[in-house]
């Protein structure tokens, strides 16, 4: 970013926000490597006392994540909402489902139902996975021991059911565009097999990658130099090198 103090418009300029005390913005200017951090493109320092007149930073303050320290992710289908690096993963993995569940309504769907769900973490090497009927959540039948699966099991919408009806793909299209996931190619191909009147998709089961999108902020933060002297949110850096990724398994019947 250029050193000018002044909250960017250009989304690409602050992917990651970091929270600092306006004594370390200042020290930036001549400690060694600040100036790095300073003119960094994609990184925006937001002081923990700032008086902002601009919504996206008051919608940060009144959001309690204008903490000195903290690291704030940018979510990537949504360019002005921000959440913090402990918790940014599994939130934006919540709100991708969200986006394709809003996807499949659009399309015509009668029923989007989660079938599995896995988690891969790289830095603990762990891999954990549940399947069947995952709709007895609530019942004590399926217990978690990973508390990271657990956590995403207990907030994710395993099956949501529309009246159905025709499909409408200028909607649908909209929404990919409005949300950044045109590239995403199990989505645009439920858009192509749900356009021919002739001979439309009545079911099918595919595999979704709900962090992708969010790693690739993330990548940012972990590029990022930052000097011994600034202090930021415990395990921050750990959220960076573990790369947990959540898979779904969805069925989706139109």
């Amino acid at each position: 970013m250029t050193d000018d103090r002044t909250w960017p418009d250009e989304p690409h300029r602050r992917k990651t926000v970091l929270v600092l005390d306006q004594q370390d913005i200042d020290a930036l200017r001549y400690e060694e490597g600040g100036a790095d951090l300073l003119l960094n493109k994609e990184v925006y320092t937001l002081s923990s006392s700032l008086k902002e007149s601009n919504p996206i930073v008051q919608d940060l303050i009144d959001s309690g994540l204008v903490q000195p320290g903290a690291v704030l992710i940018q979510s990537p289908f949504d360019k002005n909402v921000y959440e913090n690096s402990i918790q940014a993963v599994e939130r934006f993995a919540l709100a991708k489902y969200l986006h394709f569940s809003t996807l499949c309504m659009n399309l015509g769907a009668r029923e989007v139902t989660v079938e599995q769900i896995e988690l891969k973490n790289i830095e603990d090497r762990k891999i954990v996975s549940i399947q069947g009927d995952l709709s007895m959540k609530g019942t004590g039948d399926i217990k978690i021991e990973d508390k990271e699966m657990a956590s995403f099991y207990d907030k994710l919408t395993l099956h949501d059911k529309f009246q159905g009806g025709p499909p409408d793909v200028q909607a649908a299209e909209k929404h990919l565009k409005r949300t950044g996931l045109s590239g995403d190619d199990a989505m645009c191909s439920l858009i192509d097999l749900r356009r021919n009147p002739n001979n439309l998709l009545s079911s099918r089961e595919l595999r979704l990658n709900m962090t992708s999108e969010v790693k690739r902020n993330f990548n940012v933060l972990a590029n990022l130099n930052v000097p011994a002297f600034i202090s930021l949110e415990a395990n921050y850096d750990r959220h960076v090198r573990e790369q947990t990724e959540f898979t779904l398994t969805v069925k989706v019947d139109f």
